[in-house]
């Protein structure tokens, strides 16, 4: 394997400065290019640094000029939106090395209703639920069951705000008409059973034929204690997990070997970290549900489960290009 690669991270936040930092510490490394970056990338990189901090993660045709301009080695999309977009699939189009999933792959994560229908059809554990694109017939559905705890879920990306716990039917039809306010994102949208559990992610690298499970992390998902306040994107987070049990780990690899099998069935192979959003429901004979899964890495969780990782994140992410996971 050739030395001094240049690296373009597409991200930015502290996701994209724990990758820029870990593919700094790697041998193979000569530069790295983070879009948009930040400066907090700049105080971690050991390498040599470019950052274009007025490029959207979006903005294919811009990221390709820099590719073939600053002769790039890898791409690493690590970004959701530009996943949905189709980046990685433009890459490929273009030759370049990439880890990240097409955009048919990443539907998995841009479309909750989609998703969860997958999940369905792949007999994955899942709370019940329902997709609407009717604010009406939302209500509706609502209206005509038992009073309970509901989540309501903006079907496209949100940042990780389009969900909203509501503890009764007047909250849960509440938060439908909130829909609104993330537009074609929040056309569709979800109505789903609450679960009680313990909340935790897990990631797994796949090369589309293989996977490995890397690691664990819980974090805060909610604004204040004792799970008050609304959802945020995660605040504060560890690895690895107290309840993540050898019999958890068991139920974890056999929910990602039924979910990477299940896309490539679908004419979507996977490649690249896929996160899975879990919920470990019960206590004598604990059941993982799936809650969510993610096109990428976890913004606090990387920050906590990729520095434990031993290996040279070039080599990884070239094994993931190869097809040399497992």
């Amino acid at each position: 394997m050739k030395r001094n690669n240049t690296v373009l991270v597409v991200d930015a936040g502290g996701r994209g400065a724990t990758l820029v930092h870990k593919y700094s510490q790697s041998k193979y490394v000569g530069k790295l290019i983070a879009i948009p970056g930040n400066d907090l990338i700049k105080l971690n990189c050991k390498k040599p640094l470019k950052i274009f901090p007025n490029l959207k993660t979006t903005s294919i045709k811009e990221i390709l000029e820099i590719c073939k301009k600053e002769k790039v080695d890898l791409v690493d999309v690590a970004q959701d939106n530009a996943v949905a977009v189709g980046l990685v699939d433009a890459l490929i189009q273009e030759g370049i090395s990439v880890v990240g999933p097409t955009k048919a792959a990443g539907q998995i994560e841009w479309s909750k209703d989609w998703s969860r229908s997958f999940m369905k059809k792949y007999n994955l554990p899942i709370p019940d639920f329902k997709s609407f694109k009717s604010t009406r017939l939302g209500i509706k559905y609502i209206k005509s069951l038992k009073e309970q705890p509901f989540y309501i879920k903006a079907s496209g990306l949100t940042f990780g705000k389009g969900v909203y716990f509501a503890k009764t039917k007047y909250e849960a039809a509440k938060a439908v008409y909130s829909m609104k306010q993330f537009g074609k994102e929040g056309q569709t949208f979800l109505v789903e059973e609450t679960l009680i559990g313990e909340e935790f992610s897990s990631y797994a690298i796949s090369d589309g034929n293989n996977f490995k499970i890397i690691g664990h992390a819980q974090d805060n998902k909610r604004a204040y204690n004792f799970d008050e306040g609304e959802n945020t994107g995660g605040i504060g987070c560890t690895s690895k997990p107290l309840v993540i049990t050898k019999q958890i780990e068991k139920q974890i690899e056999g929910i990602f070997r039924k979910t990477f099998a299940g896309l490539s069935k679908e004419g979507r192979p996977y490649t690249g970290i896929l996160y899975l959003g879990g919920m470990i429901v019960g206590s004598v004979k604990p059941k993982v549900y799936v809650i969510e899964f993610n096109s990428r890495w976890g913004d606090p969780e990387i920050e906590v489960v990729l520095p434990a990782v031993v290996n040279d994140l070039f080599e990884v992410s070239m094994a993931v290009v190869d097809k040399r996971v497992g």
